[in-house]
């Protein structure tokens, strides 16, 4: 069973419940609150500057009191002169809201002493005798501190004599006067601020009677409509500001609701028809998206692969260039030199050596020449077949199967002869790489397969930018070996990548 709570607790609540007040509540509610606000952060920021400012003024003033005094009394206190240290002090009776003073010698002692009979008690007494003396004061950089209370200011002045400190002058200064003027000084600023209060009060009622006017229309006849489905009502329209402009738009959308309900029960009945021919259209739209976004990525990486080779071979490019100019010396001086020698001489043999090191150098540079495309690719006629068969038959293949065991070579060549341009060296240098890679796969032995064949392309293979239809010479390297990941297996054509460590 749910308990109904009674009217006037349920009234209550709706009360507080600031989310279900009217609008014309909410916007006085906020004005008021924010003016109160205004005026209460107003009020104590003044107050609080008026306080601070008198509290400075009357501290100014018992300063420069103080000031006189220690000028006057330094003779006392140097000649220990007491009786002319009271009289000077007497002279601050003419000063009704100072309460004591006193003077003190350089060893801090009572030296002499002003008590205003009409304030002075025994309270103040006490507070004088309890007040820290600050010392010394030349080392603090000031040669004044002042202590405030509720009703008491207490302020010390060092007397001074060519730099050195002989006394200090202790002054309690009632600050009754100063708390008087605050007390009238807000009691006038809260009638201000009151009036100032009662004033908004009124103004907001008003702007907002004038401003809720139009809300009302227009809510009395939603509800009109919403209650008796009279979609002929229409809002009055009392200003052309942005309620005029809100009226204007529900009347219209009243008309449109009629057009509406007539262009609804129309397209209802396309309505699956439409939505049949709209899927195909997508399911058309994404196969035709998936596609380019598939030729865009292999485009893409189509690119990012020549941007990568055009730097590797501006690099390479670049240090050719420098090496060149380096081996030229290297490579033509040994020819110089071993024409002069006589024969027999010791230093054929290392002469020898540079040359034939200095050539590798320079091969070395082609090569890189060759990847930076700035160099001249040498290219005559020659056949495959011979070529493969004198490169396993030669020295370098023996020596390097002689490094590696239980590895053999199986060459297979075509029937015709496998005519193709070309450059020896680089094919050479393909073969040994490759055969090389080969040994290292397979540390526990195996077969290496070299296979000379020609072959027919009917269809593009993937990877080659351009190709035509035809027979082609195909050399294959195939070995038994632990084989490329698959992760690194589209990197086996950049130049300088490498796995090994």
């Amino acid at each position: 069973m749910i308990n109904r709570l009674p009217n006037s607790l349920a009234d209550r609540t709706r009360v507080f419940n600031y989310r279900d007040w009217p609008v014309n509540r909410k916007l006085s509610t906020i004005v008021l609150f924010s003016a109160g606000l205004i005026i209460i952060l107003m009020m104590s920021f003044v107050s609080i500057e008026k306080y601070l400012s008198f509290r400075n003024n009357l501290k100014e003033n018992l300063t420069a009191v103080a000031n006189i005094i220690g000028r006057n009394s330094t003779a006392a206190l140097i000649f220990d002169d007491k009786e002319n240290g009271e009289e000077i002090l007497s002279a601050l009776q003419e000063e009704d809201n100072i309460i004591a003073a006193c003077l003190l010698d350089k060893n801090d002692s009572l030296f002499a002493v002003y008590q205003n009979p009409a304030y002075y008690t025994p309270d103040h007494h006490k507070q004088l005798q309890v007040c820290p003396i600050q010392k010394p004061v030349q080392q603090s950089g000031q040669d004044t501190f002042s202590s405030f209370t509720f009703n008491d200011l207490i302020l010390q002045h060092a007397v001074l004599f060519k730099n050195n400190t002989i006394g200090q002058v202790l002054i309690l200064s009632d600050m009754s006067s100063v708390n008087e003027q605050i007390q009238i000084f807000i009691f006038i600023l809260g009638c201000i601020s009151g009036t100032l209060f009662v004033v908004a009060h009124l103004i907001c009622s008003f702007l907002n009677r004038l401003l809720m006017k139009p809300v009302n229309e227009l809510v009395t006849t939603m509800q009109k409509v919403s209650r008796d489905n009279d979609y002929s009502a229409r809002v009055r329209k009392f200003q052309n500001d942005e309620f005029g402009i809100l009226v204007d738009g529900f009347n219209d959308m009243l008309d449109q609701i009629d057009r509406r309900d007539q262009e609804l029960d129309h397209h209802r009945n396309r309505l699956i028809e439409l939505v049949e021919e709209r899927t195909e259209e997508l399911r058309e739209s994404n196969t035709k998206l998936l596609q380019e976004m598939e030729e865009r990525k292999a485009t893409q990486e189509k690119l990012a692969h020549a941007q990568k080779m055009e730097a590797i071979g501006t690099l390479a490019g670049g240090v050719a260039h420098d090496l060149n100019n380096y081996l030229s010396g290297v490579v033509s001086y040994p020819d110089l030199l071993l024409a002069n020698l006589p024969e027999g001489s010791p230093m054929q043999k290392p002469l020898e050596t540079i040359k034939s090191s200095g050539d590798k150098a320079a091969a070395i540079v082609q090569d890189l020449l060759t990847l930076a495309r700035r160099g001249v690719k040498i290219k005559k006629e020659i056949e495959l077949n011979e070529l493969v068969q004198s490169y396993v038959t030669g020295s370098d293949c023996t020596t390097l199967l002689s490094n590696y065991e239980n590895i053999t070579i199986n060459p297979t060549f075509s029937d015709s002869p496998a005519y193709i341009k070309g450059s020896p060296l680089h094919i050479e240098n393909m073969l040994m790489n490759l055969i090389t890679n080969a040994a290292e796969a397979m540390p526990n032995g195996g077969e290496i397969k070299l296979r000379c064949q020609t072959v027919l392309l009917e269809k593009e293979i993937p990877g080659y930018r351009s190709w035509r239809k035809g027979l082609y010479f195909e050399l294959l390297i195939e070995d038994s070996g632990v084989g490329i990941s698959r992760e690194n297996l589209h990197k086996i054509f950049e130049p300088f990548f490498s796995k090994k460590v």
